[in-house]
């Protein structure tokens, strides 16, 4: 079948969480960026989100749904467990990091910065934002115990969704400083950052917002 195509914006958490999956499975592929919420892009994805996913007459939109084909119809290492706990704690943390993790590091707290109208960002929202995002890392810290992954001794998809937002997280301040009290997360950027799809997907600076 033809390459596979990621459409979206280097910039995004999502985009980066599915082509690192290839990077993993030892995938070569394409990315395209898109007009967002163009018509071109309506056809990819309905809801006008990133990324959208093409290979050969498969077209995908929801990035779990994404990844969860990349890992089941490529060779190379598994990027679930095969056990059905192991597989189950794995769509667990994707599901927190989905419904509220991303929520809190990423929409209320780092777009406030790097997406700051003329270039100064509301510290009022993003100091009430401190709270959840302080949480958010705090039930995920925990849920490392002792380990440098969330499941298991080794990568799985639950890594490839949190490792983007928190990196995003601990490029501003409060978020820093957060991270530097979660051992577990700490391990676990140390873990990621040595793997070549962690380096060979780093985003360029997000473009600049029309208007700002």
């Amino acid at each position: 079948m033809n390459e596979p195509i990621v459409y979206g914006s280097a910039v995004s958490t999502y985009v980066r969480t599915a082509r690192m999956a290839l990077q993993e499975k030892g995938v070569p592929y394409k990315l395209e960026d898109v007009v967002f919420r163009s018509e071109e892009h309506r056809k990819l994805h309905p809801y006008a989100k990133i990324p959208a996913f093409r290979h050969g007459d498969v077209l995908l939109y929801e990035t779990l749904a994404i990844t969860e084909y990349i890992d089941s119809a490529f060779e190379g290492p598994a990027l679930k467990p095969a056990d059905p706990v192991g597989r189950a704690r794995t769509f667990q943390w994707i599901s927190v990091i989905n419904a509220y993790a991303f929520d809190a590091l990423i929409v209320k707290y780092w777009t406030r910065y790097a997406f700051a109208k003329d270039g100064k960002p509301d510290m009022e929202a993003i100091e009430a934002a401190v709270p959840g995002l302080q949480r958010q890392l705090k039930l995920i810290d925990e849920g490392y115990g002792a380990r440098s992954y969330l499941v298991g001794d080794k990568l799985t998809l639950a890594d490839l969704f949190l490792a983007p937002i928190v990196s995003y997280a601990g490029s501003f301040p409060a978020g820093q400083a957060a991270i530097a009290g979660c051992p577990g997360i700490l391990r676990g950027i140390e873990a990621i950052q040595s793997r070549e799809s962690f380096k060979s997907t780093t985003p360029p600076p997000p473009p600049p917002r029309p208007g700002s």
